[in-house]
């Protein structure tokens, strides 16, 4: 009886409506220099031509999936579970990998099997593809413990991850529908398993203008959760309430919130666009959040990684 055929690596990809950059996606993976991979497209219940472009390519690496919309953690769970590789590496629709993102995470994960989930650095682009900034991750598992309390310091659609760690703590919580990468990354922290980021930049992540102050505040008061519930793991060595509770307990915003986060979106936005200088859109942002505690502590998180990281570069 012939062997089965099980590849090494198993790629992972939800996509929702996401037709307008799939095409570039899709291809930077099927040219990547490392070849021994299985690439499971999650089609979440798109409604665009999404299935269609899917569906163009003839490369039997290519698995589609199509599922009733869910959201992301569930469609990545359901994802990883149907994968045959012991590496699963994160990709999402809009972003673009470099040709060598596979080869150099294999081989730091071959060379150091200590190393449980590996990242990458990143070029940030916009919907045009042209150049935003970089951004350089803290690469010692030391260095992004000291300051993974404020930030999720090691970016998702750069996940490479021995699959038996994603078993072990249950996967994705299929009720974050935000900030579900910075809570998995806690808790497989927590558990105890070592993380690094290769410092070079492999991806080109795609920053797109498309920010709703409800999304905004979403991301913002999900983000506090993991934070919370991080602190109640180390502190208590357990959660002290089912995730759904506390979810649950999260207020909705009153028609002053939804101002607020308004008018820090469109600041954030015009930062995005380098219409402000850097100072002026710090100083604008702690302004408005004055009158928002999430956004104080957002800020003041993102202040103290800054801090942080930067003692630690050359």
């Amino acid at each position: 009886m012939e062997k089965e055929y099980t590849p090494k690596l198993s790629v992972v990809m939800s996509v929702y409506n996401g037709e307008e950059f799939l095409h570039t996606a899709i291809e930077s993976i099927l040219n990547q220099t490392f070849r021994d991979f299985e690439f499971i497209i999650l089609d979440d219940g798109s409604k665009d031509n999404s299935i269609g472009i899917i569906q163009s390519y003839e490369d039997n690496r290519i698995l589609l999936h199509k599922l009733d919309h869910q959201g992301l953690p569930s469609a990545l769970n359901y994802g990883i579970s149907i994968s045959k590789g012991q590496l699963i590496c994160r990709m999402d629709s809009d972003d673009i990998a470099l040709s060598t993102r596979f080869e150099k995470q294999i081989q730091l994960m071959s060379k150091q099997p200590e190393i449980s989930l590996c990242g990458t650095s990143i070029e940030i682009i916009d919907e045009k593809n042209n150049y935003i900034g970089n951004r350089i991750m803290p690469s010692e598992h030391s260095q992004i413990l000291e300051t993974i309390n404020y930030s999720c310091n090691v970016v998702h659609p750069t996940y490479c991850l021995r699959k038996e760690i994603h078993e072990s703590i249950g996967g994705y919580r299929n009720e974050l529908l935000y900030s579900q990468d910075y809570d998995y990354l806690l808790r497989v922290i927590d558990k105890g398993y070592k993380v690094y980021n290769i410092p070079e930049i492999l991806l080109r992540y795609r920053m797109i203008n498309k920010s709703t102050p409800e999304k905004t505040y979403n991301q913002m008061r999900y983000g506090l959760l993991a934070q919370k519930l991080h602190f109640e793991r180390i502190k208590y060595g357990k959660e002290r309430k089912p995730t759904l509770n506390q979810l649950n307990s999260l207020k909705q915003p009153n028609l002053f919130k939804v101002f607020i986060y308004k008018s820090y979106n469109a600041f954030n936005k015009a930062r995005i666009n380098k219409r402000f200088p850097r100072a002026l859109w710090i100083f604008l942002s702690f302004t408005i959040a004055i009158f928002d505690k999430q956004i104080f502590q957002l800020l003041l998180g993102d202040t103290r990684y800054y801090f942080s990281k930067k003692k630690n570069l050359p």
